[in-house]
């Protein structure tokens, strides 16, 4: 995800104006896939992350077979019988940002405020087995 930086907007209205800044102060995922440990699928709640700011991208040296910084990595395929018939795990990020305002007789202030968009995705999986004894292992 992008980091849209500080944005800032101003508004005058009978001589009062108003200038508000939101800062990304960070984004929560929910990945639709369970958050289940172990090597049987189970139904349950979920598996969820939360990044500070936009998150930040794995370094050159990543070592791409563990969990990504600030990252998931999918376990189960998103099979019609695990997802309801969708094929597909449900994605909601909610960004959440820190506003502050000021305005020109002197009155500040300050709130939280969120944003929430939905997506899906079709997870594969692939699996080397090594048989013992099989020809060529």
């Amino acid at each position: 995800m992008d980091n849209p930086g500080q944005l800032s907007v101003s508004v005058t209205a009978g001589g009062v104006s108003v200038t508000a800044t939101a800062t990304l102060a960070s984004v929560t995922w929910t990945l639709g896939e369970p958050n289940t440990q172990g090597d049987t699928y189970q139904p349950g709640n979920p598996a969820t992350i939360t990044c500070q700011g936009a998150g930040t991208a794995p370094p050159a040296s990543y070592d791409w077979k563990a969990e990504p910084p600030c990252g998931y990595k999918f376990h189960w395929r998103s099979l019609k019988e695990r997802t309801g018939g969708t094929g597909t795990w449900p994605i909601t990020a909610t960004t959440n940002w820190t506003v502050t305002w000021q305005s020109n007789t002197g009155v500040t202030g300050g709130t939280t405020l969120n944003a929430t968009s939905n997506d899906q995705f079709d997870i594969g999986e692939y699996r080397t087995v090594l048989v013992q004894g099989a020809p060529g292992g």
